[in-house]
């Protein structure tokens, strides 16, 4: 952490007076889609686009889209080998019978042609990443709903295939993403969201306030604040004074510091009346956030956890929002990621 981020996470916790943090109003959800592939995440996708559907009494757009180019290009290659293995075979045959032979191949028109697209030079016209990302960017949804990883991996230990990452990497595409997992299982009605010892009031309100916008009197709101023990060092690091070491690092006074801080922020929230809900509460620890994470979410089992990102220009995900998010997706959860 710079000595910069330090003394931002240190004047956010050291104010004597509360902040105030007041919702009065939600953003209103007006269109969802869905991004359906056929497989069982985009099946999900497509039951719980249908369920905000429902819900918010509107008509849902359904992308149907598969990256059908793969499939085509190893059948492409097979049949090459196939052929090329055929006339081997046969001269092989020829010349361990001692007959000169000359072997003619002879394919059905439509077969060649094909084979001849797929080993010519590659064309300019536009790939299904570029059409599908237009198409995303002409229409803009509240919310976009998809499965993981979304067609190919670029690697297997990746969470996010090839075509999920370029929609989160374009910044032109203004939908809020909610990721559903290949895990279904029946979930509470709660909804949570994960936030950061330093991230800032402002981002934790406008993940309460996009939870509100989703949610209806049959849903808890929960916020689970989590100040990591790596902050907590950082932080007990810049009180040393110069003629300290290492020894008087007083990690668990600055957790506890930095803990009744947090709570006394996320205590700050006001929430109007006239918005619906069922409940909304919060709870703040210390630890690992990815164990901290994966804890919760078997205590809550929450049937939505919304996470928010603060990047979205060199990378999809910030660091803690990538995290949070594959995460939560790997426990089988859904995950809601919240840009603005």
């Amino acid at each position: 952490m710079s000595d910069k981020r330090i003394i931002e996470t240190e004047a956010m916790f050291i104010k004597s007076t509360k902040p105030s943090l007041i919702i009065d109003e939600v953003d209103e959800i007006t269109t969802i889609g869905v991004i359906y592939d056929g497989t069982e995440q985009g099946k999900d996708a497509l039951v719980s686009a249908s369920e905000f559907a429902k819900k918010f009494q509107m008509p849902l757009k359904i992308i149907a889209a598969d990256d059908y180019l793969e499939p085509f290009k190893n059948l492409a290659i097979t049949t090459n080998e196939k052929m090329n293995a055929l006339q081997e075979n046969a001269k092989s045959f020829a010349s361990e019978n001692g007959v000169a032979a000359e072997v003619d191949m002879i394919i059905g028109d439509r077969v060649k042609q094909i084979l001849d697209v797929f080993e010519g030079p590659s064309n300019e016209e536009p790939k299904l990443s570029t059409k599908l990302t237009k198409f995303l960017e002409q229409n803009q949804f509240d919310i976009l709903v998809t499965g993981a990883p979304l067609f190919r991996k670029e690697k297997e230990e990746s969470y996010f295939g090839f075509y999920l990452t370029k929609l989160l990497s374009n910044s032109e595409i203004k939908a809020n993403f909610l990721i559903v997992s290949d895990t279904r299982e029946e979930l509470s009605n709660t909804i949570l969201s994960f936030v950061s010892v330093d991230q800032q009031p402002k981002s934790i309100v406008a993940l309460t306030r996009r939870s509100l916008a989703i949610a209806d009197e049959k849903n808890d709101i929960k916020l689970f604040g989590v100040v990591e023990d790596k902050i907590i060092e950082t932080v007990a690091r810049a009180d040393l004074t110069d003629e300290q070491d290492d020894e008087d690092l007083d990690l668990i006074g600055v957790g506890e510091r930095l803990k009744n801080k947090m709570e006394d922020t996320l205590s700050s929230i006001e929430i109007s009346d006239k918005i619906s809900y069922k409940s909304f509460s919060f709870e703040v620890s210390t630890g690992v956030m990815a164990s901290t994470i994966k804890t919760t979410l078997e205590n809550e089992n929450p049937g939505l956890v919304l996470v928010r990102s603060v990047s979205r220009s060199a990378q999809y995900l910030d660091p803690v929002a990538e995290q949070i998010t594959l995460t939560v997706l790997n426990a089988g959860y859904p995950v809601y990621l919240i840009w603005d």
